[in-house]
């Protein structure tokens, strides 16, 4: 019973994320049955996975307050990078006429920059309480994104969009590696198994919330503006020729 209604839940719930941009969200019934089958499944795998002694989910672990805010972390991490990673090939890709190669060797190079600093977190975090290496790599989070929006434009060379992408990947260590660790704290060592997967599911899930989200925001601004500049041609218009 809880491995179908885990099954169900998220493949609703993925569809929902997928498929609801492109199908107007809560315009389409397709959407709403989803998202109810979703609700549903999510919310009777919470009750009946409670009162199981071996449960597949062991949704008791959220009683803990670092699993619970190391979960939350997870989520809202995997929302905010997930989401500008998939803005910049998009962008290099149609705006910039860079090849997929290409625009995968620019985002590449802030996964070597995580490569290197996830030992360097993973030491100063047996020094320095998790909190504030999370607190610090949200800060990093901020002005990272910030200074990347200050050099983004058309003009933008390869070095240029390499830069931004570090500037996007120097947090995900300083967020990610404090985060998985705190969410151990006070947990038996036999339900490490689940803190794993349950973590992973949390930042997976997020992912997927922050890739809808961009993609919804993306298309409606572009909306937005096609609109406003409808409102200035005319049938008689040139530019329409």
């Amino acid at each position: 019973v809880g491995f179908s209604l885990l099954a169900l839940g998220v493949v609703a719930l993925q569809i929902v994320l997928d498929k609801g941009q492109e199908d107007d969200w809560l315009a389409s019934h397709f959407i709403n049955s989803l998202i109810a089958i979703a609700v549903v499944c999510l919310g009777g795998l919470i009750v009946w996975e409670w009162r199981q002694k071996q449960p597949i989910v062991d949704v008791r672990l959220f009683k803990s307050v670092n699993f619970s805010g190391a979960c939350l972390t997870m989520f809202l991490a995997g929302a905010v990078m997930f989401s500008s990673t998939v803005l910049m090939p998009e962008f290099l890709q149609m705006l910039m006429g860079y090849t997929a190669e290409n625009a995968g060797v620019i985002v590449s190079v802030g996964a070597a920059l995580v490569l290197v600093t996830m030992p360097i977190v993973g030491l100063l975090t047996s020094k320095a309480p998790a909190k504030y290496m999370i607190a610090f790599g949200w800060l990093l989070s901020a002005g990272g994104l910030y200074i990347s929006t200050k050099l983004l434009s058309l003009n933008i060379s390869f070095g240029g969009a390499a830069v931004i992408m570090l500037l996007q990947f120097a947090p995900v260590a300083f967020i990610f590696i404090p985060a998985i660790t705190a969410s151990y704290i006070g947990v038996p060592l036999d339900k490490s198994n689940s803190v794993a997967g349950l973590t992973n599911f949390m930042r997976n899930i997020g992912m997927s919330f922050g890739a809808a989200g961009v993609q919804t925001i993306l298309a409606r601004r572009q909306q937005f503006h096609l609109s406003r500049l409808a409102d200035h041609l005319s049938p008689g218009d040139p530019g329409l020729a």
